[in-house]
């Protein structure tokens, strides 16, 4: 038999009804097709919704999700290890000297680079500090006169050992008695001035003087414990820290160990580098040393 292969002659052969059905399939299935497509763009963001493209007038394209970020992590800052620096080397910024932590060799021990403040600071006893503890008082005189207005005063910086024991004897006369001059006075060997990195501060501003905690009330003196730290300086002496420092309230003391370690002070939220160090407090002299000096 003949097989019937009519059905394969192209479209032009066929009946004009049969074309005609099968253009408008055509049409219609492309109608669907773009229907559909626009459809899924819409819902899932392939193509954007009217209204939403950018015509050059700054109108942001809503339909488009923010690109994806990240959490920038934290920069938690680095403890400051004690092994940095030695605790018992007067010549370290670190070095720490209480009633328990005398000066080794204090009876000759003076800093090699000692130097002298800059003319337009106060200095009245013409006193010196080390190198480093100069330029960093020099800095934070700058900033204290833009910041405050304030002229600071180097009242006292470095004590030689013969100077300490002229003073301590002094405050013990004054005072009546080594008791009391305990409280106030270091005595020759245990001063943080014979270290060259310990200046009393005041100002020309307040009138303030070395006798009580007028300065530490004073503008100045509440400006210097909030930020001397930005300079490496700390005060040494903070009010209700005698049974940890040996020490009364003193708000014009201040020691320089660098600004590492004066921040890490800041921010533990503790007051004594004792406390900071993990120190036995030091409220009274002792002829033995710290057992836990390091």
């Amino acid at each position: 038999m003949w097989a019937d292969y009519t059905h394969l002659r192209p479209l032009a052969r066929r009946p004009y009804q049969e074309r005609l059905t099968f253009a408008w399939s055509t049409v219609i299935g492309a109608i669907l097709i773009a229907a559909v497509t626009v459809s899924l763009g819409a819902v899932y963001g392939i193509i954007a919704p009217a209204g939403t493209i950018d015509r050059g007038r700054g109108e942001p394209a809503t339909a488009i999700s923010p690109p994806e970020t990240r959490p920038v992590p934290s920069i938690v800052p680095t403890p400051v290890q004690p092994g940095v620096y030695s605790l018992t080397d007067p010549s370290s910024p670190w070095f720490l000297v209480n009633k328990l932590r005398p000066i080794p060799g204090a009876a000759t021990y003076e800093p090699s680079d000692l130097t002298t403040l800059p003319p337009d600071i106060p200095n009245p006893n013409g006193q010196t500090l080390r190198r480093a503890a100069a330029a960093a008082f020099v800095r934070l005189a700058a900033v204290a006169k833009a910041e405050t207005g304030a002229t600071l005063v180097a009242q006292s910086g470095y004590r030689s050992f013969k100077y300490q024991t002229n003073v301590y004897a002094s405050y013990t006369k004054s005072d009546g008695g080594a008791a009391n001059a305990d409280t106030t006075s270091a005595r020759p060997g245990y001063s943080e001035h014979q270290t060259g990195m310990a200046v009393d501060i005041l100002d020309t501003q307040s009138g303030c003087g070395l006798e009580d905690d007028c300065f530490g009330r004073s503008s100045t003196g509440v400006w210097l414990a909030a930020n001397a730290y930005r300079y490496g300086w700390v005060l040494r002496y903070p009010p209700n820290k005698s049974t940890v420092t040996g020490f009364a309230y003193e708000p014009w003391h201040f020691r320089w160990v660098g600004t590492a370690l004066a921040s890490q002070l800041r921010d533990s939220g503790k007051q004594t580098l004792e406390e900071l160090f993990g120190l036995a407090p030091a409220p009274n002299y002792s002829d033995q040393p710290e057992r836990t000096a390091r």
